[in-house]
């Protein structure tokens, strides 16, 4: 049993590794009122996350729910520790799974049960089989969750269709950023020197992870013809993942390895931000992506495939134009050149970016996620 004059929270993830969901989740470990609320972490997996050590030093207890092997015992386990652990609160972030974990937490009269959306889903290409425990996963939700919150509009209606506006359980929760990391002032020649990069030369960047819905492929197709009309280019592909063996190759074989630059997962991501002169997101699809939030925080101009979310909700409105279809790389092509050959529309941008982005403090979605556990306990948990 935790500390009785707290409110215990369980956050119920896939791991602890790098991504959208995991980051809100580092944030609320570390920015929440820690005399108010102590919180914990499931990880789905048989293998702790990236994370897991940064959490634990937060004062987090991390543990893990492995659902490949011995499923059964394992999820009596987490009923047991449900039990002994006397939560007021469980949150799930798994789409697939979040319904049987509130029902699981209904069981053992956790009274706040809270499921948590982070992206959108691709029905188009779901198995008759995997359709059918997003069904009843859903089902399951709607039955047990005393809250559903989503990073999105665009997210929460996917999801939910119409029930996103008419039930009252349903919220919007904004992916949100440490502002105080875009504070101070980089130095972008010094970090370009660091990377390679020439100090007169332009750069178009991105950070996100190699995988499939980031769509570097469209990325790359873009640079190309950038790079044929603007000899002193470069584009700086931030990040890893699954596919990025398959990114090198297809820089390769495009002949521009001398105008790429993939320094990995990099420390700093507001430092190497700094040494972008736009940023260029044409992503398949989205939730609601930190990586945007982030790009507008450093002031940068930002480039984006043809997304609702993206018209709607992650986008200054001033940036907003330089959206472009993803059947029309062309249009992208013009919308990036546009801001590498005009630098005052580049600025002008860019302090619209960083005024959008101050509505998207992690201190304000921290404290309205606190509040919403609190209105959620009464009589008060002590």
């Amino acid at each position: 049993m935790g500390d009785p004059s707290k409110i215990r929270v369980l956050h119920v993830v896939g791991d602890l590794s790098t991504g959208g969901i995991q980051q809100f989740v580092m944030n609320m470990l570390q920015f929440s009122n820690r005399a108010m609320f102590e919180m914990d972490v499931c990880e789905m997996s048989d293998v702790h996350g990236g994370l897991t050590e940064q959490a634990t030093r937060l004062g987090s207890e991390v543990f893990l729910w492995p659902l490949r092997h011995a499923i059964i015992s394992s999820s009596l386990q987490i009923v047991s520790r449900l039990r002994s652990r006397q939560y007021h609160v469980v949150q799930a972030y798994r789409d697939f799974c979040n319904g049987i974990i509130l029902r699981m937490a209904r069981h053992v009269g956790i009274p706040v049960r809270i499921a948590f959306y982070g992206s959108i889903n691709l029905r188009q290409c779901e198995s008759p089989a995997r359709r059918f425990v997003r069904r009843l996963s859903q089902r399951l939700v709607l039955s047990d969750a005393t809250h559903i919150l989503g990073v999105s509009n665009v997210v929460l209606h996917d999801h939910f269709q119409t029930r996103a506006t008419l039930d009252s359980r349903m919220q919007c929760m904004y992916s949100s950023i440490d502002l105080n990391l875009f504070q101070p002032t980089y130095d972008p020649r010094a970090i370009r020197e660091e990377l390679g990069i020439p100090p007169d030369a332009l750069v178009v960047g991105n950070v996100a992870r190699f995988a499939k819905e980031k769509n570097h492929q469209a990325f790359i197709q873009i640079a190309h013809k950038i790079a044929d009309i603007l000899p002193n280019v470069r584009f700086l592909l931030v990040g890893d993942g699954p596919l990025k063996n398959r990114v090198f190759h297809e820089i390769d074989a495009r002949g521009l390895s001398a105008k790429f630059i993939l320094p990995g997962r990099y420390e700093s991501i507001p430092r190497i931000l700094a040494s972008m002169d736009v940023f260029l997101f044409p992503s398949l699809w989205e939730g609601f992506p930190f990586a945007i939030i982030e790009a507008q925080a450093a002031g940068l101009p930002c480039v984006v495939s043809e997304l609702p979310v993206f018209r709607e909700e992650a986008l200054a409105p001033e940036l907003r134009d330089n959206c472009f279809p993803l059947e029309n790389l062309s249009q992208g092509v013009e919308r990036v050149l546009d801001l590498l050959k005009n630098s005052e529309k580049r600025r002008k941008q860019g302090e619209a970016a960083r005024r959008f982005a101050a509505l998207f403090d992690v201190r304000n979605s921290v404290k309205q996620l606190e509040q919403l556990y609190l209105s959620s306990l009464v009589p008060n948990p002590q």
